[in-house]
């Protein structure tokens, strides 16, 4: 997919700004779910619808939030902040809904994506990462350690979308409460191997284990 940033008037990415004012952990979130935008893979997501077109992205494991707007195979990244309720989150409303209004009168010009004007601006969201984690070792650290883990959370939300099956639904199949599949799909904790398997085993699914090189 297509990713674009909305810049500053000088020129600063303010979704990336965000991204490296956040701790490693929190950083190598929000890049995940930067990857995952670029890659296509928005069932490996937990979006929620929020305002007309926008939607809300949730970070893996903490609680932050992209604001975008996805049209078709393009995704355009308004605002990130810490979900709250308070005034904090009402003055990040209003900055979100005008960026949604600088983009709609962009695209109302039916101007090609490569040519939209300041401030929204495609980036090369796998160049940006490599940046970062070559000039971060303990972020590469992490972000090569904790690949699996994301790859296995990403598909337990993708099956259960697959499948039709709500948090609800899927709780009850696997004996478990609606809060426990909803704290693992925001990725609040880590689940037991038993919570894992038991949901696996609703979704008609088995763990396997291979060496890496077989997985190539």
């Amino acid at each position: 997919m297509n990713v674009y940033h909305y810049k500053s008037a000088g020129g600063k990415n303010l979704s990336m700004d965000y991204i490296d004012n956040l701790s490693k952990a929190e950083s190598m979130d929000g890049l995940t779910v930067l990857d995952k935008f670029e890659k296509g893979d928005l069932a490996a997501l937990t979006i929620k619808p929020w305002q007309g077109k926008i939607s809300e992205v949730y970070f893996y494991k903490h609680n932050r939030i992209f604001y975008v707007i996805v049209d078709g195979q393009d995704v355009h990244m308004l605002h990130a902040c810490r979900k709250q309720k308070n005034k904090t989150e009402n003055h990040d409303s209003k900055i979100i809904i005008k960026r949604a209004k600088e983009l709609g009168v962009q695209l109302s010009k039916n101007l090609s994506r490569e040519v939209l004007s300041m401030p929204f601006e495609k980036v090369d969201v796998s160049a940006l990462i490599k940046e970062r984690l070559d000039a971060d070792r303990e972020l590469k650290e992490m972000w090569d350690s904790s690949r699996m883990e994301y790859t296995v959370l990403g598909d337990l939300i993708k099956i259960r979308k697959e499948q039709g099956l709500s948090q609800a639904e899927l709780a009850e199949k696997s004996g478990n409460k609606q809060q426990a599949i909803s704290r693992l799909e925001k990725k609040e904790n880590s689940p037991t191997l038993k919570t894992v398997c038991s949901i696996l085993n609703a979704l008609d699914y088995e763990i396997r284990l291979v060496p890496k090189k077989q997985c190539v």
